[in-house]
């Protein structure tokens, strides 16, 4: 397939050109948050062939639904169609380029036993601050591939605020002042111009 132009909002754009160590796209419903965490392994792997990446979601059926049609239309667009998948490990080849490892929030115990060199978890806030601490704990744990990054290895964050106040993401992303290596970038439904016009009706 020829390559397309790639269509990003200001939001998506900020998120994938990123060079936070920790970014985080938090936006609502229709906003663009998981094609900007596709995008974003996208670009990670284009630019640094060899490397792998982790993506992580709530559900199994999320990464069947969304996750690995998502990524694989992404690498089409960009001109990149030899991809296979392993449905047993749920893996995703690109090649000469490297390969995506998905896992799932609801079996952390998976989260063992490989090493990438970038991640993004989608929609992380679905969990409890203490399950969800852990599962970051476990991501940031594999992201030791070593890579030509200037910041190294890097965990991006896709999701809806979900738990408010009293979530992981707010306790991570939401305070006055931002730790160190932390960006927050904020997305509304507004912000996606490529919606149908009634969308947010």
């Amino acid at each position: 397939m020829a390559q397309e132009t790639v269509k990003l909002t200001r939001p998506q754009y900020q998120f994938v050109f990123s060079k936070a160590k920790f970014p985080a796209l938090i936006g609502g419903l229709g906003s663009g948050k998981s094609q900007g965490g596709t995008y974003r392994v996208a670009k990670l792997m284009l630019e640094d062939p060899g490397i792998n990446c982790g993506y992580y979601f709530p559900t199994y059926d999320l990464i069947n639904l969304r996750g690995i049609p998502g990524l694989i239309k992404d690498f089409e667009t960009l001109g990149i169609t030899d991809v296979s998948l392993n449905k047993s490990n749920y893996t995703l080849s690109v090649k000469g380029y490297g390969d995506v490892i998905f896992r799932s929030y609801d079996s952390p115990d998976r989260i063992i036993a490989y090493e990438v060199a970038h991640s993004i978890v989608d929609e992380i806030d679905t969990l409890t601050k203490d399950k969800a601490a852990v599962v970051w704990r476990k991501v940031v744990e594999r992201n030791r591939q070593e890579c030509r990054h200037e910041h190294g290895n890097t965990v991006g964050c896709v999701t809806t605020p979900d738990q408010g106040q009293l979530g992981f993401v707010f306790e991570k992303w939401g305070g006055i002042e931002l730790q160190e290596g932390y960006e927050l970038i904020k997305a509304s439904t507004y912000s996606n111009p490529f919606l149908p016009a009634d969308y947010a009706d």
